[in-house]
C-alpha cells in the first residue's frame, strides 16, 4: 500500500470518522500489511481538531494572505491579457490557472488536508523564481509589493504543518519467548490537549 492510500485511510480514519491517531494506528496496522514506520509518518500528518484549533489564528492568517494574492492575480492577469487584446475565453482560462494556487491553499486552510500546504508553497516559489528570471518582466517597487504577499503565504505553507502534525514515539521492547528473543516495535502518538479537554467536558 503506498503513501497515498495510507494518507487517505489516515484522513478517513481521523478527520471523518473521528477516531484518534493512537486508535486509528493500532487498528489499521493489526488489520493490513503496512510498515510501521511508513504508517506513522502519514498518520501524524492528520491534524486533530485540538490542533486545528490551536493554529486558528494562524491558518487566518494565511487565508487573508492567500485572499490577498487572489485579488492581486486577479486584476494583474485581467489588464495583461485586455492588452494584449485577448478574447474573453482566453482571460477566463487564465485566470483558473493563476487563481487555482491560492484557492488550494485556502482549502487547505479550513479543512484538515495537510498533504495540500506543501504543494501551494512550492507553486509559490516557482511563480516567484519565474518572476526574477523573466527577462519581460521590470524589476521595479510594485514587483516586491507583489511579491511580498507570496513570500509570506510560501513560509506559511511550510510552517503551518509543522504545527499541525502530532507527534509519536517509537519504542522497541525485547522479550524472551521461550529460547527465542523477540523484538517488538510500538508507536505511540501524544494525545492534543485540547482533545483531551472536550472529550473530559462530553462527560459533564
Amino acid at each position: 500500500m503506498n503513501k497515498n492510500k495510507l494518507r487517505k485511510a489516515a484522513y478517513k480514519g481521523i478527520a471523518k470518522e473521528g477516531k484518534g491517531h493512537q486508535e486509528f494506528f493500532d487498528s489499521f496496522v493489526s488489520n493490513n500489511k503496512v510498515k510501521g514506520e511508513i504508517l506513522a509518518e502519514e498518520t501524524a500528518k492528520i491534524p486533530t481538531l485540538g490542533k486545528m484549533k490551536e493554529t486558528t489564528s494562524l491558518r487566518y492568517i494565511y487565508i487573508a494572505v492567500l485572499a490577498i494574492i487572489l485579488v492581486l492575480r486577479m486584476v494583474g492577469v485581467t489588464e495583461h491579457t485586455q492588452s494584449m487584446g485577448m478574447g474573453t475565453g482566453f482571460i477566463v482560462f487564465a485566470l483558473i490557472l493563476a487563481l487555482g494556487v491560492p484557492v488550494i491553499g485556502i482549502v487547505a486552510a479550513l479543512t484538515q488536508r495537510v498533504n495540500l500546504y506543501h504543494p501551494v508553497g512550492l507553486l509559490m516559489g516557482l511563480a516567484i523564481l519565474r518572476t526574477f528570471t523573466n527577462k519581460n518582466i521590470e524589476i521595479d517597487e510594485s514587483v516586491f509589493i507583489v511579491l511580498a504577499p507570496m513570500a509570506v503565504a510560501i513560509i506559511l505553507s511550510y510552517y503551518i504543518p509543522s504545527k499541525l502534525k502530532t507527534g509519536y514515539e517509537r519504542k522497541v521492547r525485547k522479550e524472551m519467548k521461550g529460547e527465542k528473543e523477540v523484538t517488538s516495535v510500538y508507536y505511540i502518538f501524544e494525545e492534543s490537549k485540547l482533545d483531551s479537554d472536550e472529550i473530559l467536558d462530553a462527560g459533564l
